[in-house]
């Protein structure tokens, strides 16, 4: 008598797998630069209560190269509305000021 199975052509099994994802991680803690950087914005923005040009701004938080200032604090808080120029439709203008909006 057979027997109801045929070893020698197996019926295909079905392929399926389980990704499990960890949804119990910590939460991401700041750095020490974003911190720095942080409290580097609020100084900025208080100096800026008057219009104050790029270099000053500049030396008042001790960066000294002009295009990393540009990048990592100028332009990011004139994008946010937080710092206005005052002669906006001259930006490249060397009487060019910027002040902080309330």
């Amino acid at each position: 008598m057979e027997t109801a199975t045929n070893w020698q052509n197996p019926t295909p099994k079905a392929e399926f797998r389980v990704v499990v994802k960890n949804i119990n991680y910590p939460a991401i803690k700041d750095t020490a630069q974003d911190t720095a950087q942080d409290s580097r914005l609020k100084m900025l923005l208080e100096f800026c209560s008057v219009p104050r040009t790029r270099e000053e701004m500049q030396g008042y938080i001790g960066i000294e190269h002009r295009e990393h200032f540009r990048k990592t604090f100028l332009t990011p808080l004139l994008a946010s509305g937080k710092l206005q120029m005052t002669i906006p439709d001259k930006p490249t203008s060397k009487y060019q000021k910027y002040f902080a909006v309330r």
